[in-house]
């Protein structure tokens, strides 16, 4: 989309060879830095898995089969496959300012970190799914090894918690309805 922008804003009529190649040119330099740090960021979680024995896999690296029973670790590094993933999972944590509707959405138990940024509008759905209990906070690795576990191994904790969240998202429905609500009043009638 962007590149497409681009083309259709800045190409130049009479020189449009040079424009796509120096459009080309800002787009790969602007590109280089994120990439190479993706790439760093990969090889150091590699290292960091194999310094653990956990033996790892790259979503991007395996084709389209089943993940190996013996994968400790699916490291997703791929786009528009982590709802798929939500909607098979048992439970699922979420990382701070991200969006916890996904996994909920699913009827999945979701665990949380602390730090969430007020301004970022995926806090007003935190603080919701927070002050109901719906999410659950863990801010320790042994915190979120033992809600996890509590909630796999306790069939009775992990059917209240599915319902609880059920209840706090059916309670949240109808948005809409309820804003046009307060607005219709202030809105000009149409007439006929």
């Amino acid at each position: 989309v962007m590149a497409v922008t681009a083309m259709a804003v800045y190409t130049g009529p009479a020189t449009p060879i040079w424009s796509v190649l120096v459009i080309g040119a800002v787009f790969g330099l602007a590109n280089l830095p994120t990439v190479s740090t993706w790439a760093g960021f990969g090889m150091a979680l590699r290292g960091f898995l194999a310094q653990r024995s956990l033996p790892g896999i790259f979503r991007s690296t395996v084709p389209d089969a089943p993940i190996p029973f013996d994968a400790a670790c699916l490291v997703l590094d791929t786009m528009g496959e982590l709802r798929d993933l939500y909607a098979a999972a048992t439970v699922a944590h979420v990382g701070v300012d991200h969006n916890v509707l996904e996994p909920l959405g699913f009827g999945k138990p979701v665990t949380v970190g602390i730090g969430w940024n007020t301004t970022y509008p995926s806090y007003p759905v935190y603080r919701l799914l927070m002050d109901t209990r719906t999410l659950l906070e863990a801010t320790t690795a042994d915190q979120l090894a033992s809600t996890w576990l509590d909630l796999i191994d306790n069939a009775e904790r992990y059917r209240s918690n599915v319902q609880a969240i059920g209840q706090t998202l059916a309670n949240a429905r109808g948005a809409v309805a309820r804003h046009l609500a307060l607005l219709t009043p202030l809105l000009p009638q149409q007439t006929n």
